[in-house]
């Protein structure tokens, strides 16, 4: 039998699943100022729990981050 996407293992869609999620954080955070140069994709944890890797963000970066979420809250 030919593989087929609905022949995907747990991993490989977990991956696929942890890829779009980077991509769609990174698209976010740029709406707002904000790149984590590390920020990836980073495959299935061991619970099966598809991952992204937030690492490489500098300290202004984590700032900008976090006053920004600081200003929605107390909207």
């Amino acid at each position: 039998m030919p593989w087929s996407a609905d022949h995907r293992t747990r991993e490989e869609s977990g991956e696929i699943i942890a890829v779009n999620a980077a991509k769609e954080l990174t698209e976010a955070l740029a709406l707002i100022g904000v790149k984590f140069p590390s920020l990836r994709g980073d495959g299935v944890a061991g619970s099966g729990t598809a991952m992204v890797w937030l690492g490489g963000a500098s300290a202004q970066e984590a700032f900008i981050l976090s006053n920004w979420i600081r200003k929605r809250l107390a909207e």
